[in-house]
């Protein structure tokens, strides 16, 4: 039996990568209307992460050594992606936790995600990032609606 070499496994997880943010991005987001929260825009940051390194290293067909650095890479990307999606899940489940008030706004993290507001400085995503509800789908569709 023929195993598939390197180079076409990794351009294949890059290929897949690519058609979950494709996904993401044109059916859930612009076809059914839901607007990612911050956890959601951080899991999509880690796919891409996850699909450019398997990109690079499909490209770059690198031996055995090679080969391990890359999937130690791709792996912890990995790994940080899962982390936010646990703590999205975890978060959904138990809704009493929300985000404190961070400026007029943005009192949960269900809020739109406005990347060009001025006023938004790395240490509030940050700090939101880490408090947030995970609330943009159970905002997006109430109880019952699915």
């Amino acid at each position: 039996m023929n195993l598939p070499n390197n180079r076409a496994i990794s351009l294949g997880v890059a290929v897949a990568c690519g058609a979950l943010i494709a996904i993401a991005i044109f059916y859930f987001q612009n076809h059914l209307g839901l607007e990612p929260c911050y956890l959601c825009i951080t899991q999509r940051v880690f796919v891409i992460a996850v699909g450019v390194i398997f990109l690079v290293s499909g490209l770059h067909n690198p031996a055995a050594t090679g080969q391990k650095i890359y999937a130690a890479l791709a792996a912890t990307a990995a790994f940080g992606g899962s982390f936010f999606s646990i703590k999205q899940l975890w978060l959904q489940v138990y809704q009493k936790i929300r985000c404190p008030p961070v400026g007029p706004q943005w009192t949960t993290c269900s809020m739109r995600f406005q990347p060009r507001r001025p006023s938004v400085c790395c240490s509030v995503v940050t700090a939101t990032v880490q408090k947030c509800s995970g609330s943009c789908w159970v905002s997006a569709c109430p109880a019952g609606s699915w």
